[in-house]
């Protein structure tokens, strides 16, 4: 299952979406670290024939 979460950017939207296991770890990447938040990607769950059809509409 994923995460997902919409973010309305301008005219545009942005589709935000994480493996939940993900959630709440760190990746380390060279000088940089990505933390990766529950508050970014919400509570919302679906699978991945769901994000298809989010990216089709």
């Amino acid at each position: 299952m994923f995460c997902y979460n919409f973010f309305n950017v301008g005219s545009d939207v942005l589709l935000a979406v994480c493996d939940e296991n993900l959630l709440g770890k760190e990746i380390h990447f060279d000088d940089s670290v990505f933390e990766i938040k529950k508050d970014f990607y919400g509570e919302n769950r679906c699978t991945v024939e769901e994000i298809k059809e989010f990216l089709e509409k």
